[in-house]
């Protein structure tokens, strides 16, 4: 829903595709931790419905570290996503690059006897910084930020893992555009 200058417009529908890349870079296990260190690529398509596209092709570079010992988890992510970085965007005005910061804190609960199945309550702290949007070199608006605080649950079978997360903004600066709270699900496959 986006409301500007008293008028308010709704459309809904799935966003765009995003395919990402991890790859391990170092791992240490130990009796009592494990600590891991990857690096993350990925590509977003502009796939999505109508009013909610970006248009635009982008792609992302990062450094993902994770830390766990008994039941307690830690993770950090480090990205830079370069926003059209094809320089096509239909509205000929390219969005900014975007830095971002995510930080997740977990303890896993063991669910049967079987030991391959987790639920595992997750709270994320996270950041974006967005550079200004630029039409033919120029910057058009300025930079902007918001931070998050977010809950979440996530349930792992085996290889399989469901998560839930809501994003709630605590702080942002972004010029005339104001993001409220927002869900997110993500299904992975480990293999």
């Amino acid at each position: 829903t986006m409301s500007m200058t008293g008028n308010e417009n709704t459309t809904s529908g799935l966003t765009d595709l995003a395919v990402l890349g991890k790859f391990g870079v170092y791992r240490k296990n130990t009796r009592n931790m494990i600590l891991a260190l990857a690096a993350t690529v990925a590509l977003k398509m502009p796939t999505g419905a109508e009013d909610i596209s970006t248009d635009t092709w982008d792609w992302q570079a990062g450094i993902y570290g994770s830390w766990r010992s008994g039941r307690w988890g830690n993770d950090l992510n480090l990205t830079y996503t370069w926003n059209d970085f094809t320089s096509r965007a239909p509205s000929g005005i390219t969005p900014g690059d975007v830095i971002g910061v995510d930080a997740a804190f977990s303890y896993q609960f063991s669910l049967g006897s079987s030991g391959n199945t987790s639920l595992t309550p997750v709270l994320e702290l996270n950041y974006r910084f967005s550079m200004a949007n630029k039409s033919e070199g120029q910057e058009v608006g300025g930079d902007g930020s918001i931070f998050f605080v977010s809950p979440g649950l996530k349930f792992t079978y085996d290889s399989f893992i469901i998560e839930v997360l809501i994003q709630n903004p605590v702080n942002q600066t972004y010029q005339n555009v104001e993001q409220n709270r927002r869900g997110l699900v993500g299904f992975r496959y480990m293999f």
